[in-house]
């Protein structure tokens, strides 16, 4: 009977936390193979043409701190070497818009897509592969 109560008071502190925290206070990760390239360009130039899921600790990972707002997105070193072009410069180059799929919309409890805008993003190289700032 003990533990149950136990139980009972653990539920409602977490509950009563949720309640409090907006929602977007909480991040998301996806792991992803990212299709490199422009989609309206048949995923040639550069950019994000497609992503496909897979499990955790393959692909790149795309985190979310503040309901999709700014996503950042982590490229491991073997990944980034493999692409090229894609990751020669000082700034990350999408050539056209890209949607995120449905899951992102949905984990992130989001009424609109998620969508990275055409542009150049701000990208930080390491041994540890390369981060790329969505915003």
């Amino acid at each position: 009977m003990k533990k149950n109560g136990i139980y009972l008071k653990l539920v409602v502190a977490v509950i009563a936390l949720m309640s409090v925290l907006p929602l977007q206070s909480f991040s998301w990760v996806y792991h992803y193979n990212v299709k490199w390239g422009c989609n309206s360009k048949a995923c040639k130039g550069f950019g994000i043409c497609r992503t496909i899921v897979v499990m955790p600790d393959e692909g790149c990972i795309f985190t979310s701190n503040d309901g999709g707002k700014t996503i950042e997105m982590t490229v491991p070193p073997d990944i980034a070497s493999a692409a090229g072009a894609q990751f020669a410069g000082q700034l990350f180059v999408m050539e056209g818009d890209f949607q995120f799929p449905p899951e992102f919309q949905e984990a992130l409890h989001s009424l609109k897509p998620i969508i990275i805008k055409a542009g150049s993003y701000k990208m930080e190289k390491s041994t540890k592969g390369v981060v790329v700032y969505f915003n």
